[in-house]
């Protein structure tokens, strides 16, 4: 072997020494240490996640509480015979004739348990039926009145008609609220 062919295979052996070198330095210092870059990424993004979740609930507790105090009672018979008492009440104070108020019945909405999976009640709805009849400004009052009430509800539908050539308006409204199950 000549000179020349030994330097080939001597710089070629150190070429394949320096690649295996490279390669080992890559595969067992480089490449674990980006692992742990990767996971120590993930863990962060999950405890961010985690703290943002404990915010959430912290604010969702918050407006639940909010949402008890406008709430209706839970009990069915107390929370509808409260509410249409107090919506007479409103019709008198607006001093609107011949109103009546009547109640449907409460009906249940579910939804599904995050733990059980089962359907769990979380409110009851309530429906009512108002009919009143005043001047256009007496049904403004009661309008004005019924949304300064504070109470989860809501107007599903008003209809407002006409009579005595225009003097007098009849209300007719369709009157939704709610009564939330932790409520008292």
């Amino acid at each position: 072997m000549n000179t020349r062919t030994r330097t080939l295979l001597i710089a070629m052996g150190a070429m394949v020494v320096l690649w295996l070198a490279d390669s080992g330095y890559r595969n067992l210092i480089e490449g674990p240490a980006a692992e742990r870059e990767r996971e120590l990424d993930r863990v962060d993004r999950q405890i961010n996640e985690a703290r943002d979740k404990i915010i959430e609930t912290a604010d969702a507790a918050d407006q639940l509480e909010t949402l008890e105090r406008l709430s209706l009672p839970y009990d069915p018979e107390l929370a509808r015979a409260g509410y249409q008492d107090w919506l007479l009440d409103l019709v008198q104070q607006s001093e609107l004739a011949g109103a009546s108020v009547d109640a449907g019945q409460p009906s249940a909405v579910k939804i599904k348990d995050r733990d059980t999976g089962k359907p769990k009640q979380i409110y009851l709805r309530y429906t009512f039926s108002l009919r009143g009849r005043g001047r256009l400004q007496q049904i403004t009052d009661f309008l004005y009145r019924f949304y300064q009430g504070g109470h989860l509800h809501k107007i599903n539908s008003l209809s407002l008609n006409p009579v005595s050539g225009g003097r007098l308006v009849d209300l007719t409204a369709s009157i939704e609220a709610i009564g939330l199950t932790r409520c008292e």
